[in-house]
C-alpha cells in the first residue's frame, strides 16, 4: 500500500515536472520567434512601398538583435536610395536644375533637360563624357562612400554640384544648383560689412582726435564758475571746444563744429583748435581772431569741410564778455529768474569758406548770477521718432527752470534730450558749454 502511494506520487510529480518543461520551451521558442515573426511582418510591410514600416525595439544583443538593427539600417538606406531615384526622375518642368547620373569614368548614364540646356557648352547628354573637372572628384566620392560638394564656374554663373555615390550599383548622383545671385548677394554683404568695419575704425581714430585734444579740465577763474560736456555721435566727430589762458586775467572760450567726414573732420578741428591757440596768443580781440583763423582756413581748406565757431574774451576781474561769431549759434545767457538773451547773434559766413570775410564783434557786461550757455547743433536738432526737433524753445524752457548752478542746468538739458529722443539715432554730436558769474 504504501509503495503504491510512493509510485503514484512520484509519477504526478514527473508529469507536472515535464508540463513546466514544456511551458518553459514553449516561452524560450516565443521569446525567439515573436520577433522574428514581426521582423517578417515589417519585411512584408515594406515590400510593398511602405517605407515608414516601424521595426520594433529589441533590446537584446543576440542574432535577433543585431537582426533588427539591420533591418533599421537597412530601412534608411532605402529610403535614401529611393529618395535620390525619384528626384532623379524628375520631369524637366519640376527640376530645372542640373541632374546627372554619372558612371566610375565620367560617362554621363543619365541628364535630365536642365543639365542639357543650363550647361550646354558642356554638351552634356546620354553616353558623353563629363568634363575633367568631374573626374577626380567622382573617383574620390567613391572611393570614400561620402557626399561631397564642388563649386564650378560656368560662363557668368556659379554652381554648386553635390556628388552622392550609389555604391552598390558603381555610379554616382550629381544635382546641380546655380547659386550665382547668392553668391553675388555674400559678396556685397561683405562689402558693407567691410565698409562698416572702416567707418567704425575711422570713428575710433576720429574719437581718439578729439578727446586727445579737448580740455581736461574747466579753468579756476575766481568769480566764475565752468561746465563743459561732448557726447560723440556714432558717426560724427567734429564738435569741438577750448579755455585759452591768457594775460591780465582774460580767458578765452571758443566752440565750434566742424562738416564733414569723420576722420578728415577730426584732423582739421585738431588743426583748428591749434590756430586758435596760437592767433588768441597774438591778439586776442574776438574780431580778430575770428578773421585771422578763417584766413588761415582758406589758405588749406579741403573741399567740403568748413567750420562754424564762437570766440569769447572773458575778462575775470571787470566780468566784460566780447564774442564774435562765424556762422554758429547764438551765445544764450539767463539774467535774473525768467530772461533769457541772446548775445553774439549767428552772423558771418563759417571758417574756411571765403579770405577776408567780414565779422561783427560784440561786448556785454556780465552781471552776478548771469549764466552763459553756448552749444552746438547736436543740443538744438536732435528728433524724436516723428522726426520733430527738439528745438530752441524747448532749450530755453529748460534753462530757465533749472537753478543757476551749470553743472544742474547742463545735466536738466542733456536729460531733456534724451527724454526727447528716446532711442533715436544720434547724428550729430552734442556739445555744451555752460558757466555763471557768482
Amino acid at each position: 500500500m504504501g509503495i503504491n502511494k510512493l509510485g503514484m506520487g512520484l509519477r504526478v510529480f514527473a508529469a507536472a515536472g515535464l508540463a513546466l518543461l514544456l511551458l518553459a520551451i514553449w516561452f524560450i521558442a516565443r521569446s525567439i520567434t515573436w520577433p522574428l515573426g514581426v521582423l517578417s511582418k515589417a519585411a512584408e510591410e515594406m515590400a510593398t512601398g511602405n517605407m515608414d514600416t516601424p521595426i520594433p525595439e529589441i533590446n537584446s544583443t543576440d542574432e535577433v538583435g543585431r537582426l533588427a538593427n539591420s533591418f533599421r539600417v537597412m530601412e534608411q538606406a532605402l529610403k535614401k536610395h529611393i529618395q535620390q531615384i525619384k528626384d532623379i526622375s524628375k520631369l524637366p518642368g519640376e527640376n530645372p536644375n542640373p541632374v546627372i547620373r554619372a558612371g566610375v569614368t565620367g560617362n554621363v548614364l543619365y541628364a535630365n533637360k536642365a543639365a542639357t540646356t543650363v550647361l550646354e557648352d558642356w554638351d552634356i547628354k546620354t553616353c558623353s563624357i563629363l568634363p575633367v573637372i568631374f573626374h577626380e572628384p567622382i573617383k574620390t566620392v567613391l572611393n570614400l562612400d561620402e557626399n561631397r560638394e564642388m563649386e564650378v564656374e560656368h560662363k557668368d554663373k556659379i554652381f554648386t554640384f553635390e556628388l552622392m555615390p550609389v555604391i552598390e550599383s558603381g555610379y554616382i548622383n550629381i544635382y546641380g544648383r546655380d547659386i550665382t545671385k547668392r553668391r553675388k548677394a555674400e559678396e556685397e554683404l561683405n562689402r558693407i560689412t567691410d565698409e562698416k568695419n572702416r567707418i567704425e575704425s575711422e570713428v575710433k581714430m576720429a574719437t581718439l582726435v578729439q578727446e586727445g585734444f579737448l580740455p581736461e579740465a574747466t579753468p579756476d577763474a575766481p568769480g566764475f564758475k565752468f561746465v563743459a560736456k561732448t557726447i560723440p555721435a556714432k558717426f560724427v566727430g567734429g564738435d569741438f571746444y577750448d579755455f585759452i589762458e591768457l594775460e591780465q586775467d582774460k580767458l578765452g572760450i571758443v566752440l565750434g563744429d566742424v562738416s564733414g567726414k569723420v576722420v578728415s573732420a577730426a584732423l582739421y578741428m585738431a588743426r583748428l583748435m591749434s590756430d586758435f591757440r596760437y592767433v588768441a596768443m597774438q591778439d586776442p580781440q574776438p574780431g580778430n581772431v575770428i578773421l585771422q583763423v578763417n584766413n588761415i582756413a582758406v589758405r588749406r581748406s579741403r573741399k567740403g569741410i568748413f567750420a562754424t565757431a564762437i570766440f569769447l574774451l572773458l575778462d575775470v576781474k571787470s566780468k566784460k564778455l566780447k564774442v564774435c561769431n562765424a556762422g554758429h549759434h547764438s551765445m544764450l545767457i539767463r539774467r535774473g529768474d525768467s530772461e533769457i538773451r541772446e548775445a553774439g547773434k549767428a552772423g558771418g559766413i563759417p571758417l574756411g569758406i571765403a579770405e577776408n570775410a567780414s565779422y561783427i564783434e560784440e561786448e556785454v557786461q556780465l552781471l552776478s548770477c548771469d549764466v552763459v550757455f553756448l552749444y552746438s547743433d547736436g543740443v538744438v536738432e536732435p528728433m524724436n521718432d516723428q522726426k520733430e526737433q527738439f528745438g530752441m524753445g524747448r532749450l530755453r524752457s529748460m534753462i530757465v527752470e533749472s537753478n543757476g548752478l551749470p553743472e544742474e542746468i547742463l545735466e536738466n538739458v542733456d536729460n531733456a534730450i534724451q527724454a526727447f529722443t528716446r532711442d533715436a539715432p544720434q547724428f550729430d554730436d552734442t556739445t555744451f558749454l555752460v558757466f555763471n558769474v557768482f
